[in-house]
């Protein structure tokens, strides 16, 4: 599971599991601006070098983007804290992506395209590599309202969506180990490990199916192992006990660029 911070002046929200929808943002001080992201992945390859992505404002209030990449220190769980200039990180995709325009302001039930783009340098060596597009939204707070209240303060708001560039023929592989279902004061789970292995790092939807019924007991959307990290460990709440054996299944998505499946069987 990857995670996304949204920093406000308000407060500091964590937007846990990214579902395959919309990451949405919306702040309701003044009742204000709602915006909301078509996609919260990018990865490009020797096939695919553009795309874009769609902010739209669902609000009643104008909210003022701007974009940049930004690059993370990482664990095999994932992002650990914003790069500064000091750290090398030698697989940043910065230099490699191209976005325009850098500044939006998305008027109240509007919408703003930006358009993405990966510019291959001439040497450069076949790999994998990730920035983040950082999105700072600063809610536009309404006059009126503004005029009626004591202190007016206008929500701000920070966005994190992984930008993946893939250069060359990458593969990778994954699977399933080390499956086994635990109850905790009658709360069932099912923890496993997810390995890979390749040159690519491996993104997709993970779902816990009863075999006997077909029902779904539990899912996690967005998992990802980045590179150059070869596993990590999960732990998925069921929804219910189950009943016989229990699959495991990880799908790549298409947004991923990867049609990799891996299943594990597991009995309670």
């Amino acid at each position: 599971m990857e995670k996304v911070l949204a920093r406000s002046l308000l407060n500091i929200v964590t937007i846990g599991t990214l579902l395959a929808g919309n990451v949405i943002w919306q702040h309701n001080a003044y009742g204000a601006a709602s915006v909301s992201f078509s996609k919260y992945r990018f990865v490009f390859d020797d096939q695919l070098r553009q795309d874009s992505l769609v902010l739209s404002n669902s609000g009643s209030n104008a909210a003022r983007c701007s974009l940049s990449a930004e690059n993370f220190l990482m664990s095999a769980a994932g992002p650990l804290k914003l790069a500064t200039k000091e750290d090398k990180i030698a697989n940043s995709a910065e230099n490699i992506i191209r976005y325009s325009p850098r500044r939006v302001t998305i008027n109240a039930a509007s919408k703003q395209t930006v358009r993405i783009a990966s510019r291959r340098r001439a040497n450069i060596k076949d790999g994998e590599y990730l920035s983040y597009l950082k999105i700072s939204c600063v809610e536009q707070a309404d006059t009126n309202q503004t005029q009626n209240t004591q202190v007016a303060v206008n929500a701000n708001f920070v966005y994190y969506i992984p930008l993946q560039v893939r250069v060359g023929k990458l593969a990778a592989s994954t699977r399933i180990e080390n499956a086994k279902i635990s109850s905790t004061e009658g709360r069932y789970s099912v923890s496993f490990d997810h390995i890979r292995k390749g040159n690519r790092s491996v993104v997709g939807n993970i779902a816990i199916i009863e075999k006997k019924s077909g029902n779904s007991l539990g899912k996690l959307n967005n998992a990802v192992i980045y590179m150059p990290f070869a596993k990590k460990q999960h732990k998925i709440t069921l929804s219910s006990r189950p009943n016989g054996p229990v699959e495991i299944i990880f799908s790549e998505e298409q947004i991923s660029r990867g049609s990799l499946v891996a299943k594990a069987e597991v009995q309670p």
